[in-house]
């Protein structure tokens, strides 16, 4: 049968989202193959895969981030007001200054767009950032980006992260952070 949840209707964006669909096959293929060869372990192959493909361009290329700016400027989430969008495994550090921008295009454009709403406006509302490895810089600005969007996502034991150390990560990343206790 079907379940219905009480949560509002959420979509995830991973950062990975925006590549030509199946652009990895090849390249996975040919380390799987490459490992196999050297008689590799499944962790030779993750390692491997961590190292050259999970890196650089594949986290940080702004396609990730089409579906947000089209979301907000084609007034999806006015017609949607209960639709959540979750930006998974991104940094944080780009969204004060991407936000600006927004607003500052959807000003100069606001006849011609069929939102109701800023993009910052949207963001506060309806959006999240899923940070997987937050870094001190992002936990600086966490005020300016919105402390109620940020989550914190883990994808344990992936060798690219954390893991193990992640305890005495956070603690580095929040250090001179205040605690809050819940009331």
């Amino acid at each position: 049968g079907v379940q219905t949840c009480a949560l509002p209707i959420s979509i995830v964006v991973h950062a990975g989202f925006g590549f030509e669909q199946g652009f990895l096959y090849d390249h996975l293929n040919r380390v799987n193959r490459e490992v196999k060869e050297g008689n590799g372990s499944e962790m030779d192959l993750v390692m491997r895969l961590a190292s050259e493909v999970f890196t650089g361009e594949f986290f940080s290329d702004i396609k990730a981030r089409r579906p947000m700016w089209q979301m907000m400027y084609g007034g999806v989430f006015d017609r949607h007001p209960d639709l959540k969008l979750v930006m998974s495994e991104v940094r944080l550090d780009w969204l004060p200054t991407n936000l600006s921008y927004l607003d500052a295009l959807f000003d100069q454009h606001r006849a011609d767009l069929p939102a109701n709403k800023r993009p910052s406006e949207y963001w506060s509302e309806s959006c999240m950032a899923g940070a997987s490895f937050v870094h001190k810089v992002e936990v600086e600005i966490r005020h300016q980006i919105g402390v109620g969007t940020i989550l914190f996502g883990r994808d344990y034991p992936h060798p690219e992260g954390t893991w193990p150390n992640t305890p005495a990560w956070l603690h580095d990343a929040f250090a001179g952070v205040p605690s809050v206790r819940p009331r």
